[in-house]
């Protein structure tokens, strides 16, 4: 997924930030399988567990 400026003619990988909490595993799971949903859509996905998100990946993202 891309966006396109109508001013610039530029275009700007969407970056998607899938963040997660897991004790067993699961959810971790889940959350690697949303990512590559995201990826076949051609944005980027980036899986972290929730310990491991910085400030600067909330900011670099587009959606969480």
């Amino acid at each position: 997924m891309e966006w396109k400026s109508c001013q610039k003619g530029w275009t700007m990988k969407v970056n998607v930030l899938v963040t997660y909490f897991s004790k067993t595993g699961n959810t971790k799971d889940l959350a690697e399988a949303i990512a590559k949903g995201v990826q076949d859509t051609g944005a980027e996905a980036v899986v972290l567990p929730v310990d491991q998100v910085s400030k600067e990946d909330m900011l670099r993202c587009h959606a969480l």
